[in-house]
């Protein structure tokens, strides 16, 4: 009944020709990304995109935020932006039943959706409206379960093809994106992860964040590396034993004493759905990155000398910046019984050495510190397998295609 009411509704409502709605990924409250802070984030990026770079093209922007008192700050932050009507909508995690509302009208009255996973794609609109998944993140996980409403969502994809633009990485990543979806590959768009344009190298690293790095070395020549492990599905249990922030059985005391004697520190970001209570955090040559709104993780990416990651499609991200990256794999036999792989074997989609105890991490951070060409070759092939190179034009491409819809009778 909910079903049919909203598809009603949505019909009866009149559409804007050049509107378009934009939902953020929900983490973003966590994170503390916005339409300022947006380098990590493709919906946001995508805006500011359209802010800077599109001028000469009218249009209406209905925008989700997640801080209701940062609005004045949006407000001013978009006011050179003349030929961009603005509209935006709070979505927050104390939004009333009258804001959801607010949310469901303002979607209805667009002709155009763009979200960030397909779970945020709804099936009740109508055959003028069309829908563009962003994506967040290159599949390489067992992520896609389909359940309930994403169920629905995949026979609307099915049935309005030309209606549908599921943005991938790669050839390789709309083929697996298409499997787990269980749609036709007619609906995957291999065109590129927009917040990735940020990488460029052509783009200045934000300031705020590299007053913040600096102020963490040690001197000039200090080595920052990043750890970005993603969440443990079987660390839900708040009962759970904590571990070490590397995994379980590393060593803290003796990478700490490692890190200081070789005049490097290392940057941590726990995944937001992390448990992290089951994590012993930080140490004195361990900083635990802090939300912030002046600056995001991407941007002390840019910022650092290596990363460690574990299964995070963060570690693909990073391929885009050909810096020495390792992959701590201590638990892959668990994770991939609770989670899995979506392409396999994984370890061909690494781009760096893996690793799974102390002693093994600590003489690959050696090689790949001292040695910027180890894994060089592995990085590039991975990198064209799974991103098509570097080029830094998606929000072009994609840009491209909401016009296109834009213009669809």
């Amino acid at each position: 009944m909910k079903d049919i009411c909203l598809k009603v509704l949505n019909y009866l409502i009149p559409k804007k020709r050049n509107a378009v709605f934009f939902m953020p990924l929900s983490n973003c409250e966590k994170d503390k990304y916005d339409l300022i802070n947006h380098t990590a984030d493709s919906a946001l990026s995508f805006v500011n995109y359209w802010l800077s770079e599109k001028k000469d093209f009218e249009g209406e922007i209905y925008l989700v935020i997640h801080f209701r008192e940062r609005l004045e700050k949006y407000k001013e932050y978009i006011q050179e932006h003349s030929h961009i009507k603005f509209h935006f909508v709070y979505h927050g995690k104390d939004a009333s039943f009258i804001d959801k509302l607010k949310v469901l009208f303002c979607r209805f009255r667009c002709k155009v959706w763009v979200t960030e996973t397909i779970s945020y794609l709804q099936d009740y609109a109508t055959k003028s409206q069309a829908q563009i998944c962003l994506t967040y993140f290159t599949s390489c996980k067992g992520d896609y379960v389909f359940q309930g409403d994403t169920i629905k969502i995949r026979k609307w994809c099915l049935k309005h093809q030309e209606k549908v633009r599921l943005i991938s990485s790669s050839f390789v990543d709309s083929l697996i994106r298409c499997t787990a979806f269980g749609t036709t590959i007619q609906c995957l768009y291999p065109l590129g992860l927009n917040r990735n344009d940020n990488f460029d190298s052509r783009l200045p690293i934000n300031n705020e964040c590299k007053k913040w790095v600096d102020s963490l070395k040690h001197n000039e020549s200090t080595k920052v590396i990043l750890y970005a492990p993603t969440f443990r599905d079987y660390e839900s249990s708040d009962s759970i034993n904590s571990r070490s922030i590397w995994g379980f059985g590393y060593n803290d005391a003796v990478i700490n004493e490692y890190l200081k004697e070789r005049n490097y520190i290392v940057i941590a970001k726990l995944h937001p759905w992390q448990n992290a209570a089951a994590v012993n955090k930080a140490t004195s040559e361990v900083v635990l990155y802090k939300e912030n709104f002046e600056f995001s993780f991407y941007d002390v990416m840019k910022a650092s000398d290596m990363m460690i990651t574990d299964y995070s499609s963060i570690g693909l991200d990073w391929l885009l910046l050909d810096k020495p990256i390792i992959y701590n794999l201590y638990d892959y036999d668990k994770y991939k019984e609770v989670r899995g792989f979506a392409y396999e074997p994984y370890s061909d989609i690494c781009g760096g050495p893996i690793v799974n105890n102390s002693e093994e991490l600590l003489e690959e951070i050696d090689k790949s510190i001292t040695n910027i060409d180890y894994y060089a070759e592995k990085r590039d092939s991975v990198l064209k397998l799974m991103y098509l190179g570097k080029h830094f034009d998606a929000n072009e491409k994609i840009f491209e295609q909401m016009k296109e819809l834009l213009l669809q009778e």
